[in-house]
């Protein structure tokens, strides 16, 4: 069974990580979500939470066979990381992670339904010191 928390802790950990770093005109670092917002809204939290317990509930006999499959290097937070990244077209995700001489179309499905949930996009409210969703707050 698919453990929620840690699916989404990967999940939101793969969401500040892909988040564009604002830069300046030199292409200096002036701030990070990671070191300045270490929190994320709570509606936004809901969110993420209400569309990764969607996705394990539709996929989860699919996402526990990836996880065999991928092998040690594939637990329940990589597995939140990857619907990030396969969500948000980041060019990465299941479709890349399992070995290429499988032949299995697992990686591919897992993609594919992970694209149906669309992008996420978030902003860092700098009044707030947190990351929120453009969608949800």
């Amino acid at each position: 069974m698919i453990n929620i928390e840690k699916f989404l802790a990967g999940y939101i950990g793969a969401a500040l990580w892909s988040t564009t770093d604002s830069r300046d005109a030199e292409g200096n670092d002036t701030y990070t979500l990671d070191d300045e917002f270490n929190s994320v809204s709570a509606r936004c939290r809901a969110a993420m939470l209400d569309d990764c317990t969607d996705f394990i509930k539709a996929n989860g006999a699919k996402l526990e066979e990836f996880k065999t499959l991928a092998g040690a290097n594939c637990d329940d937070w990589r597995l939140g990381f990857l619907f990030w990244l396969n969500r948000n077209g980041h060019g990465s995700g299941f479709w890349d992670e399992l070995p290429r001489t499988h032949e299995s179309t697992l990686g591919e499905e897992l993609s594919e339904a992970a694209k149906v949930y669309g992008t996420f996009d978030l902003y860092g409210d700098f009044a707030e010191g947190v990351v929120k969703s453009h969608h949800y707050g």
